[in-house]
């Protein structure tokens, strides 16, 4: 309920911006949510989840917060440089580095919630961040002053919500086996037994962090490439088209919100529950993914008619046949992520590059012969192609692990 509501907010934000700065304005904040996205993935190195499978192979969550913490610190600092260095040259470089650290951040705050405190944690992170966003936009709209510039700003403290949310919910005295209760936000306290944890030196958290970071490059080399596909299709479009034409096709791709929310969700908790209790069920969650994110799509199909061409405008109008087509592509994607979830905690990660190379492959070949041969919808097409291309040696190379799942340790 929580993330249906996140959802709903984040809709109507969208909308109002698209209402107030037209497809242009709204193609500005896609493309930039877009190629901020994409800076996280290349340059996270899978630091949050490195971090909670080291600390979980050692028996002892407490360092978490503290290892965060180092790595963010130095996530910032190499970004100020690129800031300052860039702002008198291309000043689009500098925003960009500022708005890739502060997604980075967000990110891996809101990952490292939902592995440790459940799908109902990093549920609430989400709904903070549109709210954020949603009231962000009113204010700088209501002042006047609502442009490039400031949508910017608006945005990048959306991206920075999760924080919070990771400083309050991801206690420093979390142990192994102090399990979350069933709504996924409380934990038992750790037994009398365990100690303080003491403070860490710096110098071991950095060689931890860098450990992390080693460890961590090539299962984010294989989630880049993956998530690359829901990414680099609006910046293609921007690059080719221009922003308004961005803006019209992140129309269409805002309402895969919802279909893709249930695939997400469950990604989610596969990783949670394999992280926490090694748990998994994969089948049963590949089939839950399946059935759920294509009865959304559809749902979702039902009322895209009135929202894109009554409450975003008749300039928006191709955005429908955009969301239609890009129902292929979120349909495979959720797939692709679960099971990729799944790999994540049992597998090894070379074969995940090996499969993820062939989706962005496909769209960076193909997209610019699409884009004018068929417009936005083409790019719909290419991505959706580009997914399906991704989803069966993703789910065959999980279902293998299923029945003979290694140690998660042995994945590292």
């Amino acid at each position: 309920m929580i993330r249906v509501v996140g959802v709903a907010i984040g809709l109507l934000q969208s909308i109002v911006v698209a209402r107030l700065g037209g497809p242009e304005l709204r193609g500005v904040v896609a493309v930039f949510v877009s190629a901020s996205s994409l800076i996280y993935l290349a340059a996270s190195f899978d630091v949050g989840q490195q971090v909670v499978h080291m600390c979980r192979s050692r028996g002892d969550f407490r360092p978490i917060r503290p290892l965060m913490r180092t790595a963010w610190l130095i996530y910032a600092g190499i970004a100020a440089l690129v800031a300052l260095a860039f702002l008198p040259l291309d000043p689009a470089v500098s925003w960009l580095a500022i708005g890739g650290v502060a997604y980075l951040m967000g990110s891996q705050s809101s990952l490292v919630l939902g592995a440790m405190r459940g799908p109902v944690a990093s549920a609430w992170a989400s709904l903070g961040q549109q709210l954020v966003l949603l009231a962000g936009v009113i204010a700088v709209a209501g002042a006047g002053v609502l442009n490039s510039t400031t949508v910017k700003l608006v945005v990048i403290a959306s991206f920075l919500t999760p924080l919070p949310f990771f400083w309050l919910m991801v206690r420093a005295g979390r142990v192994v086996g102090a399990a979350p209760a069933p709504n996924g936000l409380e934990a038992e306290p750790p037994t009398p037994s365990t100690p303080t944890a003491a403070p860490t030196p710096v110098r071991e958290l950095t060689r931890d962090v860098v450990r992390a970071v080693r460890g961590g490059f090539p299962w984010q080399l294989g989630r880049t490439l993956q998530w690359s596909v829901m990414l680099i299709d609006t910046i293609l479009v921007g690059f080719y088209l221009g922003d308004a034409a961005a803006g019209i096709y992140a129309v269409g791709f805002s309402l895969t919100v919802v279909p893709r929310l249930v695939g997400g969700q469950i990604a989610v908790d596969v990783y949670h529950r394999a992280t926490v209790a090694d748990e998994h069920t994969l089948t049963r969650d590949l089939v839950k993914t399946l059935a759920g994110t294509t009865v959304a799509a559809v749902a979702v199909a039902a009322v895209a008619p009135f929202v894109v061409n009554v409450l975003y405008g008749p300039e928006f109008s191709e955005g429908l046949q955009v969301y239609l087509v890009l129902t292929v592509s979120v349909i495979a994607q959720a797939l692709v992520q679960v099971s990729y979830q799944f790999t994540r905690v049992y597998g090894r990660p070379w074969p995940t590059v090996a499969y993820s190379v062939l989706g962005p492959a496909l769209m960076l070949a193909t997209s610019g012969w699409a884009l004018g041969a068929f417009g936005v919808v083409g790019m719909a097409w290419v991505s959706g192609a580009a997914s399906v291309l991704m989803v069966v040696p993703a789910v065959l190379l999980a279902r293998r692990l299923e029945r003979q799942p290694e140690p998660s340790g042995a994945a590292r």
